[in-house]
Order: structure tokens, then sequence, then C-alpha cells
């Protein structure tokens, strides 16, 4: 895990997300499902700067990890139910 890059890691999923935005405004019938998606990429996000901060720095907050699996938590019971 030490050779990923942590950086473009979170760029591509930032861009997905916002891809995901996108997707959620030309297909209005998937509305609620890409919103979903892109707030499932933003939790992702909290994951990468974990690690891109713990690489960094050699230690991190365990707050990104624990928002990041509320923000999926949340996400699943909100949009998919």
């Amino acid at each position: 895990m030490k050779n990923i890059d942590w950086k473009k890691c979170q760029l591509s999923i930032l861009s997905i997300g916002v891809l995901f935005c996108v997707f959620s405004l030309v297909f209005k019938e998937y509305h609620r499902l890409f919103l979903g998606f892109a707030w499932m990429c933003i939790g992702l996000n909290g994951i990468c700067f974990y690690f891109l901060e713990l690489k960094e720095k050699g230690s991190s907050s365990k707050l990104y990890i624990l928002g990041a699996i509320i923000v999926i938590i949340l996400v699943i019971f909100i949009y998919f139910f």
C-alpha cells in the first residue's frame, strides 16, 4: 500500500463523483442512484485522505476512516432504502 499514489487516487475518485453528479442530471430516472454513488465517492475520498496523510506524516487521525464509514452507511440507508 506504500507504492500507491494516494493523491492521484483521491483526484480520480473526486472526478468520478463529479461524473456521477452529471449523470444524475442527465438521467432523471436514476437521479437518486447516481447521487448515492457520488456520496459514496466522497466517503472513499476520506479514506484516501487518511492514507495520503498517513504516508506523508507517518500518522493520521482515525476520524477520517470513521467519517467515511458513517457517510457510506448513511448513503446506503438514505438513497437505497
